[in-house]
């Protein structure tokens, strides 16, 4: 099945950003202080968007899907990487690596040198993932890595709280059917998703692994689901019934 891939120039290009930060900051060291401004907007985008900064924004999703599509498996293998335990296991590990790298690096704040070992302390970071997510995509499936990602988990943890506190219900779009009757039951919805997620038949989908990247809306061919803000069950029922 050809699969429609509608991508804005950030998407296609945004994976250019990968070889300058990973293997870039191992020799000018300042490159990886690039991770700091990327954090801290994938931090903000998950509690208001969810892992929308996975499906529009990353640099590696770019990279996934725009370099490394061609040779990925043509579906992912998610009994080998969909166990919660594996992705909460890798999310622990890697943030305990990476605060006892800042942790050795914090004396040396206010010297000349500071700055260059944390951009080569956040360019290492960046490289592996980059390598196992490289792995992974040729072996596994395309976007194998964004189902173990500790950024992704992270994005999930920030937008769980957004949801408990009721403040992203405005900024949040998911994906939503609102022509239940002109749905063919295809299943072309689910086979497209790069998460692996089946779309629930007649509700708003709150799956927190939804990376907005939009791939079911674009490939349905009865045009029924859209992006929309969040509703409670009520809410929903009451417009699909009107």
């Amino acid at each position: 099945m050809k699969v429609k891939m509608p991508m804005s120039f950030w998407q296609r290009s945004a994976w250019i950003l990968v070889p300058i930060i990973a293997f870039g900051g191992l020799y000018y060291h300042k490159l990886g202080l690039l991770l700091l401004p990327i954090m801290l907007t994938l931090i903000l985008l998950g509690f208001f968007r969810g892992k929308y900064w996975c499906g529009k924004l990353c640099p590696h999703g770019s990279l996934f899907d725009v370099i490394l599509r061609p040779f990925a498996p043509p579906k992912t293998s998610v009994k080998l990487i969909g166990s919660q335990t594996l992705r909460l296991g890798l999310f622990v590990f890697y943030m305990a690596m990476f605060i006892r790298r800042v942790i050795k690096v914090l004396p040396l704040f206010g010297t000349l040198s500071f700055w260059d070992q944390l951009g080569l302390l956040l360019a290492i970071n960046y490289l592996i993932p980059t390598l196992v997510g490289i792995l992974l995509a040729l072996t596994v499936g395309r976007r194998a890595w964004c189902w173990i990602c500790p950024m992704g988990t992270m994005q999930q943890a920030i937008h769980w709280l957004g949801n408990k506190t009721g403040l992203n219900h405005r900024t949040d779009q998911r994906v939503t059917p609102v022509n239940l009757a002109a749905c063919r039951n295809c299943g072309i919805c689910a086979r497209v998703c790069p998460m692996g997620i089946n779309l629930p038949p007649q509700e708003q989908l709150t799956d927190p692994r939804c990376i907005r990247c939009g791939l079911c809306i674009a490939n349905c061919p009865a045009k029924v689901l859209k992006f929309e803000n969040p509703r409670d069950s009520a809410d929903f029922e009451t417009k699909l019934s009107a």
